[in-house]
């Protein structure tokens, strides 16, 4: 028992990293970037992101709509990626991973991130619009279906209310059709931390904002053609909505998550090599 826990223990710290027991697929801090913004937007200049561990394609109407930022950050003198929008034109910071995940149907995905919204309207007008995951199956070689998207808005409740509106397949929805996350803070002055985690087995999805769970109990799973999604290629952040308005997002983490039975089997094949070495 001893050999199985240590084994586990080796596996979740990180000795045995693969894509099937915890590989990140995409992981950004916005601290790789030569430069940032001293102040945001600073015209005529473009502060694209550079990621640790995947890429980023940028698709904004000008240059000055997405800037990696000195002055919107979760903790002082680090920076984050702002996307400005005054209606002219939408913003999709698409963050491609590595590589597919995860390769493992069974295994899961945990995505992570920190926002702020710092729109100036309540309800609608102030989101961080549409979180699309674009999604690959068995019959799509070119993850060209969105497996759901996310629509966040800030104080449709009261102001340190979050609502979350869900859609599949493509569609955009109302928070009504979501979740409701109490108390969590105003995203216009305090950063959420976003954590989902991925079921491939029974594609469902949980989430949680600054640690706390919807007080509603809405589970929506994936959606129409991407109903047999079984990896992911990009998280697309759409910066969609046509009014003026401003976020931000940091500490962007995708990574893969082994199925429960994974630690199990790994654990026996170690336990049996360790093993043979005692009776030696």
């Amino acid at each position: 028992m001893k050999v199985v826990k240590l084994a586990c223990a080796l596996l979740s710290g990180g000795l045995f990293i693969s894509q099937a027991t915890g590989a990140v697929v995409f992981r950004d801090n916005f601290e790789n970037a030569n430069v940032g913004a001293g102040a945001f937007p600073q015209a005529g200049y473009d502060f694209d992101p550079v990621a640790q561990v995947g890429s980023w394609t940028i698709v904004e109407p000008a240059i000055t709509n997405v800037q990696i930022s000195e002055n919107y950050s979760p903790a002082e003198g680090t920076r984050a990626m702002v996307s400005d929008r005054n209606g002219t034109g939408a913003v999709m910071l698409r963050a491609n991973f590595a590589s597919a995940a995860p390769v493992n149907p069974v295994d899961g995905l945990k995505i992570s991130f920190k926002y702020k919204d710092m729109s100036p309207d309540e309800g609608f007008g102030g989101t961080t619009d549409i979180i699309n995951l674009t999604a690959r199956n068995s019959n799509d070689n070119n993850f060209d279906q969105q497996a759901f998207g996310l629509r966040i808005y800030k104080g449709w409740g009261g102001v340190n209310d979050v609502y979350v509106g869900f859609g599949g397949n493509g569609s955009l929805s109302n928070p009504g059709s979501g979740e409701k996350f109490a108390g969590v803070g105003d995203p216009g002055s305090n950063w959420m931390q976003v954590d989902i985690d991925m079921d491939f087995v029974n594609h469902t999805y949980t989430m949680k904002i600054n640690n706390t769970t919807a007080t509603n109990s809405v589970n929506v799973p994936f959606d129409g053609d991407a109903s047999t999604a079984n990896q992911l290629q990009q998280l697309v952040f759409d910066h969609y909505y046509v009014n003026a308005s401003r976020w931000a997002i940091d500490d962007i983490t995708v990574s893969t998550v082994p199925e429960p039975g994974a630690c199990v089997v790994m654990s026996g094949l170690i336990a049996g090599v360790l093993g043979r070495r005692r009776r030696r």
